[in-house]
């Protein structure tokens, strides 16, 4: 071998060991990236995984919420209709009183409702001939002396009375004194259906 080959060899040699250098580097510089990559990827899969988790979480949470508000909604409606149920069996039980104990309620209604002069009395169709005289008569005898006269018309009205003086009327229809007491009453009327506090 003469002085070139040997230059050559060496040349080659030293080409040969920086080729592999480089290529070892290039290597774990490679490996180095992918495990960076593989270690950013499964952070960002982490990351996605705990925000899915929480909203997932957020939306059973709001749901069960919903859920429990719209149950509340629910039994408070069925309780309202329960409690309007009570008042209007309280009409119809009132509606369907003995003859003298209904003309008694009627008179001490038209009687508590007189405020002075001369009134006259309307009644519904049925109760203007069932009680409507001795309605009348009777409410007369309660404010001693003869102030209120029975009206020539009806009402349409369930049951009860309208004290009409004039343009003025007092109502104190069944269904109007109902009203106002379930106003009042429901309260009550809850607690006795379905307990304190409920």
């Amino acid at each position: 071998m003469n002085g070139i080959e040997k230059i050559s060899q060496k040349i080659l040699a030293e080409a040969q060991e920086r080729a592999a250098g480089m290529t070892a580097e290039a290597e774990r510089e490679a490996k180095n990236l992918l495990d960076e990559a593989r270690a950013a990827a499964e952070k960002e899969c982490a990351e996605i995984r705990a925000a899915a988790e929480q909203r997932a979480q957020t939306a059973a949470e709001l749901a069960q919420q919903n859920a429990a508000a719209e149950g509340r909604r629910r039994i408070s409606a069925e309780k309202n209709v329960m409690i309007n149920r009570a008042f209007e069996l309280a009409q119809k039980k009132l509606l369907e009183l003995p003859d003298g104990e209904y003309t008694a309620l009627l008179a001490r209604l038209a009687a508590q409702a007189y405020e002075g002069g001369d009134a006259e009395l309307v009644f519904s169709e049925k109760d203007r001939g069932r009680c409507g005289q001795a309605v009348t008569d009777a409410a007369n005898a309660a404010l001693g002396g003869a102030h209120l006269r029975l009206a020539e018309d009806a009402a349409p009205i369930s049951g009860g009375v309208i004290l009409r003086r004039g343009k003025i009327e007092i109502n104190c229809a069944l269904e109007v004194m109902i009203r106002l007491l379930s106003e009042e009453l429901s309260p009550q009327i809850s607690e006795c259906l379905f307990g304190k506090g409920a």
